[in-house]
């Protein structure tokens, strides 16, 4: 299956490497992912914030309005900038 090869491979080299701010989104009942997946990344990427996502599955920016949300106020966050309220 394509997932599980992409759940085998180990970033944690390339993750070490990111130094940009970063946002690792995952969600609570993903079932193709596990969070200690997810957790790991936010640890290994230097100052990452990890969101959990109560109630949301895999592909969670894509299927929940909350998440998408949570993305483009981070993204004006980084830019020095206040998100527009909706």
């Amino acid at each position: 299956m394509n997932i599980k090869a992409y759940v085998d491979v180990d970033v944690s080299e390339y993750a070490k490497q990111v130094h940009a701010p970063t946002l690792v989104l995952h969600g609570a009942n993903d079932r193709i992912v596990p969070l200690a997946l997810g957790e790991d990344l936010a640890r290994t990427i230097r100052g990452a914030n990890l969101e959990v996502v109560a109630g949301a599955s895999h592909t969670l920016v894509h299927r929940h309005a909350e998440t998408r949300s949570k993305t483009i106020s981070f993204i004006l966050e980084v830019e020095g900038r206040q998100p527009h309220n909706s």
